[in-house]
């Protein structure tokens, strides 16, 4: 009986919807069709929501070396040689607790969300890794954590759907840790062994971290950035689709996070330490040594200054290809940009990648992607659920920043969101 009226109440939501765009294009005259040009050919389904309200979640990790499956032997075994690159690694999370969006369905909308994020990353070159000889070689730790609030906003001019998305977000942790390296067999006329290793950790943060050296109460200023997007139906415009029927697609071009104003954490905490001696801060074996002269030192201050955030900015291209004849039933999407993080110390790196979209009747929706995306390939898998009234988003990848590890799972990633509307 419970299954009969599930599939009852399934019935109840689904079937009113199946054909729900024909009978409003047909009393519309079909009014949808002309505000919004890029949404291909839909000859049924469910129709979109006008509101909704929803959250999303995202938790991710990565690295270069290890997989899943060597994380859970009962033994693991370390083997250096793995790794050309160094060890590359890094975590981050998202959560959207709150988002709604609006369509009029005239051809303009706006949202809201809140968020908060977190992210680091780790980097330890090949010579700090191999423990080769190097001098003064540089490695890093960095991180941040911030709030955000982004309001969203589409409209049509001509042909052309412009996407204007300002957001404020507040830096609540930043933190940088540089890692100086020197490793010399040939130092000194002695010919001895030189090696040191100097850590400086820099933590930022908008609260003070020790209440000796600071007043309480939050410091730090918020940032502004801004998301502004264009798409045009370009194969439909310059006559192509009409000659060559399968060659549908809209260009769309991105830029992410365009940086108005900085954030600014103004409380800072530094660790310093040191392997080394206390006057040349290195560990030197010689022949006048008997073992090693080895010494640490450390240094812990707090203050005050300004270090400036932004969130990392990207220029997207993209293309939506329908080549079904303009069918939402499949969409092949080829993405190719630049990417600028602070967070890295080469912070400009290459984004590019293809997902394809299978649209059922806009019910059930999955996405395949192959991504190589903020420095790590990525592999990805989305199911969508819509029921129009309820929706519900699942997302998995496997992902590393090596290419090869990214299908052996040298990290994961797992996505989830709900949204209610109608």
């Amino acid at each position: 009986m419970k299954k009969l009226f599930i599939l009852l109440l399934i019935c109840f939501i689904v079937l009113p919807n199946l054909f729900a765009n024909d009978t409003a294009a047909e009393a519309a005259g079909t009014e949808e069709a002309e505000h919004d040009p890029f949404e291909g050919k839909k000859p049924f389904g469910i129709r979109d929501r006008a509101f909704e309200v929803g959250l999303n979640f995202e938790v991710f990790f990565a690295n270069n070396f290890l997989t899943v499956g060597d994380i859970f032997k009962d033994t693991i075994v370390l083997d250096l040689s793995k790794s050309h690159d160094g060890f590359l690694a890094n975590l981050g999370f998202g959560v959207t607790p709150f988002f709604f969006n609006f369509d009029s369905r005239k051809g303009w909308g706006f949202g809201l969300s809140t968020g908060l994020e977190g992210t680091g990353v780790l980097s330890l070159s090949n010579n700090l890794w191999y423990l080769k000889p190097a001098n003064r070689d540089n490695s890093y730790v960095n991180g941040a954590l911030f709030a955000t609030v982004q309001a969203k906003s589409f409209f049509h001019i001509q042909k052309f759907k412009v996407t204007v998305n300002p957001g404020l977000f507040y830096p609540i942790v930043y933190f940088n840790t540089d890692v100086r390296y020197t490793f010399n067999n040939k130092y000194g006329e002695d010919g001895g062994t030189m090696f040191f290793v100097d850590t400086d950790m820099r933590i930022f943060s908008a609260f003070p971290m020790n209440d000796e050296f600071h007043k309480p109460g939050l410091s730090a200023s918020p940032g502004f950035d801004i998301t502004l997007g264009v798409q045009y139906p370009l194969a439909r415009e310059i006559g192509l689709t009409e000659k060559i029927p399968f060659l549908d697609f809209d260009v769309s071009v991105n830029l992410v996070n365009l940086p108005i104003v900085s954030s600014s954490l103004k409380n800072y905490s530094r660790f310093q330490s040191t392997i080394g001696s206390d006057e040349n801060r290195f560990w030197i074996i010689g022949d006048e040594n008997d073992g090693i002269d080895f010494d640490s030192t450390s240094e812990e201050t707090h203050g005050t200054g300004n270090k400036s955030f932004s969130r990392p900015l990207k220029l997207l291209i993209s293309a939506d290809w329908r080549p079904l004849l303009g069918s939402r039933f499949l969409t092949i999407t080829p993405v190719l940009g630049l990417a600028h993080d602070d967070l890295h110390d080469q912070p400009i790196s290459a984004e590019v990648g293809v997902r394809g979209t299978l649209n059922l009747a806009n019910l059930f929706i999955s996405s395949l992607g192959i991504n190589y995306t903020d420095r790590k390939w990525v592999n990805s898998l989305d199911l969508t659920l819509n029921l129009r009234a309820f929706q519900l988003d699942l997302g998995v990848d496997m992902r590393s920043q090596a290419l090869l590890k990214s299908w052996t799972a040298g990290g994961f990633a797992f996505r989830t969101g709900i949204r209610f509307g109608w």
